[in-house]
């Protein structure tokens, strides 16, 4: 079956740009153009009110948020409008313009939507209207992919990842943005090798990076770094300021302990054999949770970090634990 494009389609002219040749155009292409405007404020109130499924919306540079006024051929109210307000809609906007100057001018910045995005079409180029029917095609089927998706929907989650990755020098986010797209297609192939890399490309490089901020004590390994922020009385050092909030201090320890015991594969004495669970269940749901309980500790920690950049005054918030036994023995004496 074809597939169908719904669009919405503001322009001032929109009388000779939509003809006969044009519709006849998009109707080959599976263009279908549910309405037009004139002005922003209708068209605002159309795609508030409709339940028609719409693909994108076409807007204009110059055109007005109201009434239409003649001593105002470059007024761009409608689209300045318009870019407050595209983030408010599942669809795309895309900008059918002849103005070139608009993304680099003194006024680029408030229709950065626009050509961030890679969603501008010239109408006076030699093939406008094809290009348009290109770019509605394109920018459609971009947001209806998978990776689309995901980068929209965890997008806090990602650029958390990437902030992380570049104090840290890390991988963390082409990992977990992987793991995240074939978890969505249910694709995940061999889920449990995938355990040893978020141990030591997520869970290690918060240790490296939290250890280069006095966060931690430094050259912990992965389970030490756990005791520590756990308070466990396995731990070297004692916290005196807390760190962690106790239910991330739980989901660190659960993160910890599974992802070692299904980074071992089918070895003897393993306490979860997390590996041959996922080999005999063909089941990724218990790397779906690891993943998702990693990027919560991702977050949690570049939003301590971001709190809490000062080495030397991170450093006072724990001591080593001889230490706290020779000052209880000196207090004794």
């Amino acid at each position: 079956m074809k597939q169908v494009y719904n669009i919405v389609w503001a322009d001032d002219e929109i009388d000779s740009l939509y003809d006969e040749l044009t519709e006849k155009l998009f109707k080959a292409e599976g263009i279908n153009v549910l309405q037009t405007f004139v002005n922003a404020k209708s068209l605002k109130e159309f795609l508030n009110n409709t339940k028609i499924p719409i693909h994108a919306v076409v807007v204009d540079a110059n055109f007005p948020w109201d009434e239409f006024k003649a001593n105002k051929e470059q007024d761009r109210m409608g689209l300045v409008k318009v870019s407050q307000w595209v983030e408010n809609f599942n669809y795309p906007f895309i900008l059918f313009t002849k103005r070139y100057d608009l993304i680099s001018g003194d006024e680029a910045e408030q229709f950065d939507y626009f050509s961030s995005n890679d969603q501008i079409v010239y109408k006076n180029s030699s093939d406008g209207i094809s290009a348009l029917i290109d770019k509605i095609k394109t920018v459609v089927t971009l947001r209806n992919s998978t990776e689309w998706k995901i980068d929209n929907l965890y997008r806090k989650e990602l650029e958390c990842c990437k902030a992380l990755d570049k104090i840290g020098k890390g991988k963390s986010y082409p990992l977990i943005r992987s793991l995240l797209i074939e978890n969505r297609t249910n694709s995940v192939i061999g889920a449990e090798i995938y355990l040893n890399a978020l141990r030591t490309d997520v869970i290690e490089l918060i240790n490296s990076v939290a250890a280069k901020y006095g966060i931690v004590p430094p050259d912990l390994t992965i389970n030490e770094f756990s005791y520590f922020l756990c308070d466990h009385k396995n731990s070297k050092f004692q916290i005196v300021t807390p760190i962690m909030d106790k239910a991330l201090t739980g989901l660190l320890e659960y993160v910890v302990k599974m992802t070692q015991d299904g980074s071992h594969g089918k070895e003897s004495g393993l306490r979860y054999r997390i590996h041959d669970y996922i080999q005999k269940n063909k089941d990724t749901l218990i790397l779906q949770s690891l993943l998702f309980a990693i990027m919560e500790l991702v977050i949690r920690f570049m939003t301590y970090l971001s709190d809490h950049t000062d080495k030397e005054i991170n450093e006072t918030r724990w001591v080593q634990k001889k230490m706290v036994d020779n000052n209880a023995a000196t207090l004794h004496t």
